[in-house]
């Protein structure tokens, strides 16, 4: 089935990593975790309507497996389509310039970050 998963890592150890896997269907499953205190928090539900097609699309405008150091990556994105894993990493959203679609793939995944971020607050 057709799926895209991605990682977004903080940018020090009192961030929250956001894993998550999103379904052609908007439908999102993923998990919120601080390593620090060892806290994770599931979530699922719909995501911003059209994020699968619109990840999708971005996807297919940047190349895949480009070369960012290790140490760099700040989000890892995989998506299995037509029975193919394709693997993309991005540097930090303030490496890209302004409307390129590793700028849009970040505002995408900050958005769905930080609706997951405010869910885990009220549920606290």
């Amino acid at each position: 089935m057709a799926n895209i998963r991605f990682v977004r890592v903080g940018r020090n150890p009192n961030d929250w990593q956001l894993d998550c896997i999103v379904l052609p269907s908007d439908e999102t499953h993923g998990e919120l975790v601080h390593f620090r205190p060892n806290n994770v928090k599931d979530f699922r539900g719909g995501g911003p309507v059209g994020i699968y097609l619109a990840l999708d699309a971005l996807l297919d405008r940047i190349a895949s497996g480009a070369e960012v150091p290790r140490a760099d990556v700040r989000l890892t994105l995989a998506r299995f389509k037509n029975e193919t894993r394709a693997y993309f990493s991005l540097r930090a959203l303030d490496e890209y310039p302004p409307r390129s679609p590793e700028t849009e793939i970040w505002m995408l995944i900050n958005a769905l970050y930080e609706k997951a971020l405010k869910g885990i607050g009220e549920s606290q």
